[in-house]
């Protein structure tokens, strides 16, 4: 089985993704929200596996294993929060409604 690579912080940042390519797994001691400005996000974690055009993100709580992957060009948004932060109260891999992002 390979090492799952562990980054305590979850990054905040935007980084392009070509179609196929993917984040191999690993966890943060932080939460995220991703998301796909452009493409279809794909997140997969141990419970399964989420797809998020840019009118879903995917809420990945502290600790849980997770990879991405793009369908089409993906523009990855990235927002890392505290792991005491959990405005959500959500303790599980969820989808969230979200508004259409917009890259002007």
């Amino acid at each position: 089985m390979p090492e799952i690579r562990h980054t305590p912080e979850a990054p905040t940042r935007t980084q392009a993704l070509a179609p196929g390519e993917s984040i191999a797994a690993h966890r943060h001691d932080d939460h995220q929200i991703v998301y796909a400005g452009s493409g279809v996000l794909a997140v997969t974690t141990d419970a399964g596996t989420w797809f998020a055009p840019g009118t879903r993100a995917i809420w990945v709580p502290a600790g849980c294993v997770h990879a991405h992957r793009a369908h089409g060009h993906l523009d990855l948004h990235l927002l890392g929060l505290p792991a005491d932060t959990n405005p959500l109260g959500i303790d599980a891999p969820t989808v969230l409604a979200v508004s259409p992002c917009c890259a002007n």
